[in-house]
Order: C-alpha cells, then sequence, then structure tokens
C-alpha cells in the first residue's frame, strides 16, 4: 500500500508529464501554417523583420511597419529560429503551452495541492480542446498564458513567505505579459490594485 502510494504521489506526475509532453510536440510538430489570412501569418512576417539570422522581406517590414501587435512575442520567435522557420516557430509556441503547463502545476503545489491532485488538475488543463488546439497555430496566447501564470504562482508565494522577490518576479512577468497581448495591461491594473491594498515593503 505504501509503495503504491509513493508510485501515485511521486512518481507518476513526473512521468505522466514527460509523456504529455511528447504528446504534444508530436500534436504540435508540423510545417503547415494555420491560416495565412490572420495572427499565425501577421506574427511570422514580424518574427521575420526581428530576425537576427537573415534579412527582412519587403513584405515583412511593410507588416510591421503597419503592425498593432505588441512586439514580445515575435521577437522571441525571431530570436530562436521561428522567422525562418516555420517549424521552430511551432515548437517553440507548444514549448511555451508547456512551460505554462508546469507553472499551473507548481502554482497548485503552493496552494497545498498534493502532487497526485496538482498533475490530475494540470493533465485535465491539458485536454481540454480550447487547450490542445492552441498548439496547432503560431499565435501569442501560449506565451501570454506562461507570463500570466508566473505572475498568479508567485504572488501566491510572496503570500504564503512574504519575500520580496516573488513580487519583482511578478512584476517582470505582467510586463512581459503586457508586451505579448494587449490584455496584459488590465492585469498590471490588477497587480497595480493588490499592491496598493497589500503595501508589501517597495510596493
Amino acid at each position: 500500500m505504501r509503495s503504491f502510494r509513493f508510485v501515485l504521489q511521486e512518481i507518476w506526475p513526473t512521468a505522466g508529464f514527460v509523456l504529455l509532453c511528447g504528446v504534444y510536440y508530436f500534436w504540435g510538430w508540423s510545417r503547415v501554417l494555420g491560416d495565412f489570412g490572420g495572427d499565425n501569418a501577421f506574427y511570422l512576417l514580424i518574427a521575420q523583420y526581428f530576425s537576427p539570422w537573415s534579412a527582412p522581406s519587403d513584405v515583412a517590414v511593410y507588416f510591421f511597419t503597419h503592425s498593432l501587435y505588441p512586439p514580445l512575442y515575435p521577437l522571441v520567435l525571431a530570436l530562436f529560429g521561428g522567422g525562418e522557420s516555420l517549424l521552430a516557430a511551432h515548437v517553440i509556441t507548444v514549448t511555451f503551452l508547456l512551460l505554462a503547463f508546469v507553472t499551473l502545476y507548481l502554482w497548485l503545489r503552493s496552494l497545498d495541492v498534493n502532487r497526485a491532485g496538482a498533475a490530475l488538475i494540470m493533465l485535465l488543463f491539458a485536454l481540454l480542446p480550447g487547450t490542445y488546439m492552441h498548439a496547432l497555430s503560431v499565435l501569442s496566447e501560449n506565451l501570454f498564458l506562461f507570463l500570466t501564470l508566473v505572475c498568479i504562482a508567485s504572488v501566491s508565494r510572496f503570500e504564503a513567505d512574504k519575500r520580496s522577490g516573488w513580487l519583482w518576479l511578478a512584476a517582470i512577468s505582467l510586463a512581459s505579459a503586457a508586451l505579448t497581448r494587449s490584455a496584459g495591461v488590465a492585469l498590471l491594473a490588477a497587480f497595480m490594485l493588490y499592491l496598493v491594498v497589500h503595501r508589501p515593503v517597495r510596493s
């Protein structure tokens, strides 16, 4: 009974996540663009503009000049080769979704959810159609989700141990989220209100 409990609580969450990573990379491993008239194409063209690995095309320059998108996601794509390779862009995007899963798990653990329970919740979230369908497109939602969860988990850890470093991490992640999607501005406002209400040191 004891060994079964050890396997359930200690081993299967790690093994399950490794398997989940494999499934998601297989699912998102693609050289096909989700669409040519929507955000997928815009992000790729802006990534081509930012790319340090090649000169931008005239089309990329045009789309960057007229873009209203925040710059962080295409900039990250560009730095890791997503401006040159559609496959790399897909892999980068899936990786941020997987990092969001890890952060969700760590947040739940900080709330005293046991390992098995946190892993189960993470798995249920990963199996939602709205979640795994985002692994097929080159979109900023996965990076935004990861940064938002980093902020929430950091605030949770701060409330547990009162170490101000967690709030610095929350602030950096929220600033990055605002540079990823314009909705991040609302998160920044909520975080500032949190600081006003709780008044931590150096708020």
